[in-house]
């Protein structure tokens, strides 16, 4: 009996040709190696006339699979060496025209639609074009990690763009030209696989940015007391709910004059100040009663009133009157009978 096999044991050389012909991609007259256990394989490759790096992944990109052409500047180039000639060569600006490929532009729009679909997610991104570029630089850094993310909610997307986008930096190919080329940053390159260029310490940051994502998914807000004082300085609030990953940035400490927050005192004081009291002295310059005011019509739901310019308040903070800390933000005021007053024109209009 002939084995069933014994054509395929015959035809071993094509059969090696063939897989020859699967791990690798023709570029112009030559071959770029893309299987990465070849010995010959290398992470970036010379690109051949038309071909252009995907400006996200650096896979070399043949014309007819480009989508789009773009142009970065770099600045300069690091510089390495004690040659004044190369010196000054590093100093000199130049630009790149770079492309994505269809598997980046599939991210890009994959973007774009999840920002659509969930726009309370993209946080202090207001701008499309800023947002669009935060989600897909957090898909991306989960490209690299081997990860699918599953961006299917507002609060998703928020941590995403927390825990991944800023990662992006260093991995995307076009980082490696902007603002400062780094000094094997070569225009005339691409990389030979999607990713290639990405080291192994890359790729271990990458994992680990995506499992502290994966992490804060599961977490739950749970209650963070002061620290010290009993509540937060100025509104008083005991504690603020927090997820423990966060529980580090939801209370600062600051140095405050009691006598600029309603209080007698001109002695300055170190004390514990909630997250959201603290951004806003620090928009405000300062702990003063303007911050203060600010957020006592913030928390009475009328900051956003048509006539409110006309509101003059000097609300006292918590930590100058002495008395128990608060359940709420600014409880130890009177939030309803202020709001009464300005809707019935007693106050501003």
């Amino acid at each position: 009996m002939i084995h069933p096999h014994i054509d395929t044991i015959n035809n071993l050389p094509w059969l090696t040709r063939l897989w020859r012909r699967l791990t690798t991609t023709t570029k112009g007259p030559t071959m770029i190696e893309t299987n990465p256990y070849a010995p010959e394989f290398t992470p970036t490759v010379e690109l051949a006339d038309g071909w252009l790096a995907c400006r996200v992944c650096g896979v070399a990109t043949a014309p007819t699979v480009q989508h789009g052409q773009d142009t970065i500047t770099s600045l300069g180039r690091e510089y390495r060496g004690g040659s004044p000639s190369l010196r000054r060569k590093a100093a000199q600006e130049f630009e790149t025209t770079m492309t994505r490929c269809s598997a980046c532009e599939e991210r890009r729009e994959r973007a774009v639609a999840v920002n659509i679909e969930h726009p309370a997610g993209r946080g202090q991104y207001v701008a499309d074009v800023i947002a669009n570029t935060a989600v897909e630089r957090a898909l991306a850094v989960a490209a690299v990690a081997e990860t699918d993310l599953k961006l299917t909610s507002a609060r998703r997307v928020r941590l995403a763009i927390r825990y991944l986008t800023t990662e992006a930096l260093g991995l995307v190919w076009e980082s490696r030209f902007a603002p400062v080329a780094e000094a094997e940053a070569h225009p005339s390159t691409g990389a030979a696989l999607p990713w290639s260029h990405v080291p192994e310490e890359g790729r271990a940051r990458a994992r680990q940015a995506v499992a502290a994502f994966l992490r804060a998914l599961t977490e739950r807000p749970q209650p963070t007391p002061a620290p010290t004082g009993g509540g937060c300085y100025l509104c008083g609030v005991a504690s603020v709910e927090v997820v423990p990953s966060r529980a580090s940035s939801a209370w600062t400490e600051a140095l405050v004059s009691p006598s600029s927050l309603g209080g007698t005192s001109t002695a300055h004081r170190r004390v514990s100040v909630c997250r959201t009291c603290a951004d806003a002295a620090e928009a405000f310059g300062a702990y003063g009663q303007s911050a203060m005011a600010r957020l006592v019509l913030e928390a009475a739901g009328i900051s956003r009133k048509l006539g409110i310019e006309n509101v003059r308040l000097d609300p006292p903070a918590w930590g100058v009157m002495n008395i128990e800390p608060n359940p709420t933000p600014w409880a130890h005021i009177d939030l309803d009978d202020l709001r009464e007053k300005f809707e019935t024109g007693r106050v501003g209009r």
